[in-house]
């Protein structure tokens, strides 16, 4: 491991969630910008990154030489073709894939792996996108046991389930056998009641996530939200307490630098997780 990673017996891993924006409509053009991306994390020695919307299996390829990618398969007839991927450097610790226990619901929406870190334990990281989207009939019937409970919300959709309310209760399933680091596009922020009067999602969810017995860690770190996407952060890490108190640093990173590409619409967030 670099000099620069070790600080007396504490190690500190370098973490990135990053939505590349590659399989929305239009998304082949932010295919460079995710190369660029990419190839910088990689000369950058990231440890962990936490990715969203990647162009397509093949382009995890790129990682393989000193990564170890964790990938959800795609399950049949499941209508969601976003891909995440959790990314984990092999010289800085060992993983394993991690199939979550709600994988029909999710398909590749979701991708798990565990690490096992010093002074904690075996750790469920979970890179997450959540779809902005209600969730339809057909999805719900794709849920097993009972579903979350719906948030009140307010507005046109009010007292929908939303697909980030699966997520919430899939990594509420996983907290109760071991500690949980979730990160990405939750499609969620704070920040949606002020500019939404009388609707009350953003703060339900976080109510929601707290109740789940997780900890905000980008709140906990800034006491504020830092815009993640246009002026809403809807990209957060969210852990069981064990781990979040060991995220000691995190800051919203800008887009490529590489002229002429388009970026995603996501800004990164890297961040540091320190264990003994």
């Amino acid at each position: 491991m670099n000099e620069h990673r070790v600080s007396t017996m504490t190690v500190r891993f370098l973490a990135a969630t990053a939505n590349l924006g590659c399989c929305s409509p239009g998304g082949a053009r932010h295919i460079s910008a995710a190369d660029a991306w990419a190839d910088d994390a990689v000369a950058r020695c990231l440890d962990l990154l936490f990715l969203q919307e990647v162009p397509s299996r093949d382009w995890l390829e790129r990682f393989s030489s000193s990564y170890s990618v964790h990938i959800a398969e795609p399950v049949e007839s499941h209508p969601k073709w976003c891909r995440s991927a959790v990314v984990v450097r092999r010289d800085a610790i060992a993983s394993e894939s991690l199939v979550l226990p709600t994988e029909y619901y999710h398909g590749t929406y979701l991708a798990g792996a565990v690490v096992d870190l010093a002074g904690v334990g075996p750790v469920a990281l979970v890179s997450v996108h959540a779809s902005p989207n209600p969730s339809t009939d057909a999805d719900k019937r794709r849920w097993s046991g009972p579903p979350p409970a719906a948030r009140r919300g307010g507005g046109r959709n009010a007292g929908a389930l939303w697909d980030v309310d699966f997520v919430v209760e899939t990594l509420r399933l996983l907290a109760c056998d071991q500690d949980v680091l979730a990160v990405g596009d939750f499609n969620e922020s704070r920040r949606w009641d002020t500019t939404h009067p009388g609707e009350t999602w953003g703060a339900e969810f976080f109510e929601s996530v707290g109740t789940a017995g997780f900890v905000d860690c980008l709140e906990r770190l800034w006491g504020e939200e830092r815009a993640t996407r246009g002026d809403d952060q809807i990209d957060h890490a969210l852990a069981t307490p064990a781990v979040a108190e060991r995220v000691t640093f995190a800051v919203v990173s800008g887009p490529s630098s590489v002229p002429s590409v388009e970026p995603s619409d996501h800004r990164p967030v890297e961040f540091e997780v320190a264990v003994a």
